[in-house]
């Protein structure tokens, strides 16, 4: 007999500390006033993640998507709003892959590092997460919902809000939300990866300006390496300035110091090009 209450006290403890390492869902998921909540009791992972966004499912998964937890609010007049959290497993794969859904056309809003709302729709970049609300009722109350609602949920999640870091070393004068994150294939190369950009325009011209940082200068030499291989130029890698001659993309100027590697891509006005080379070069 006491043998057996031994093993039972121990399952029992098991039991216990299973529980508190696996948090049960409905912990990210705020108890809000004046509406009921119910979560979702399955959990989606990488390998079944096509069960619920099958075309977009290999967006999400070029951003090394963890897990996806769902939840409905529903309040007495029969209002639903749906919750669904996309977490990531950093910060940056999380930027890129709200980026990526987002337009400048958008009315954005204060909420999480930034969100946007409209008809129907909410998200917002939080932390680890990125959130998104959906409900099929329109007008002014289903609006005010999805914010009461976001403005808990995001209250719940207890994240940082800050933005990447390397967004500090692009020009400030960038077009309004037009930063990206590309974990792959950046100008169609599969050995360009993790590349932060945005867009400007100046003296009618369009272009891109971009930051990959690596662990160790030694990562993004390797990358710099196979793009010169690749356009069958014959260079010696150091620290300096590299005009690449790609075929595809136009002829691009990079600056390779350290572990970073950045460069201006579609600019073709000398003057306009030189500026920028300069603005990166005193931040890099």
């Amino acid at each position: 007999m006491k043998r057996l209450l031994i093993l039972t006290f121990v399952i029992c403890l098991k039991v216990v500390f299973a529980f508190a390492s696996d948090p049960i869902k409905t912990e990210l998921f705020p108890e809000i006033k004046g509406w009921n909540l119910t979560s979702n009791e399955r959990v989606y992972l990488p390998s079944d993640l096509w069960d619920i966004i099958d075309g977009a499912a290999d967006t999400y998964l070029s951003y090394n998507f963890i897990d996806l937890h769902l939840a409905d609010y529903t309040n007495e007049s029969g209002l639903n709003v749906r919750v669904e959290l996309y977490r990531h497993s950093s910060f940056d794969n999380t930027f890129g892959i709200y980026t990526t859904e987002r337009s400048p056309d958008y009315h954005f809003m204060k909420i999480g590092s930034e969100g946007y709302l409209e008809e129907g729709a909410l998200n917002f970049l939080c932390g680890y997460y990125y959130v998104k609300l959906t409900t099929a009722s329109e007008g002014e109350d289903a609006r005010n919902a999805m914010v009461q609602i976001a403005e808990g949920v995001e209250k719940n999640l207890r994240q940082d809000h800050n933005w990447p870091d390397v967004l500090q070393i692009l020009p400030s004068d960038r077009i309004p939300y037009s930063e990206h994150y590309i974990a792959e294939n950046f100008l169609g190369f599969e050995f360009l990866n993790s590349a932060f950009t945005a867009e400007y325009s100046k003296e009618g011209e369009d272009f891109q300006v971009f930051i990959i940082r690596t662990v160790t200068p030694e990562e993004v030499r390797e990358m710099l390496g196979k793009y010169l291989k690749f356009t069958k130029q014959d260079e010696q890698i150091s620290d300096g300035q590299f005009k690449i001659y790609d075929p595809y993309n136009g002829d691009i100027d990079i600056i390779l110091k350290g572990n970073t590697l950045a460069g201006i891509v579609g600019c073709d006005t000398a003057t306009v090009l030189d500026e920028y080379i300069n603005l990166l070069r005193s931040k890099l």
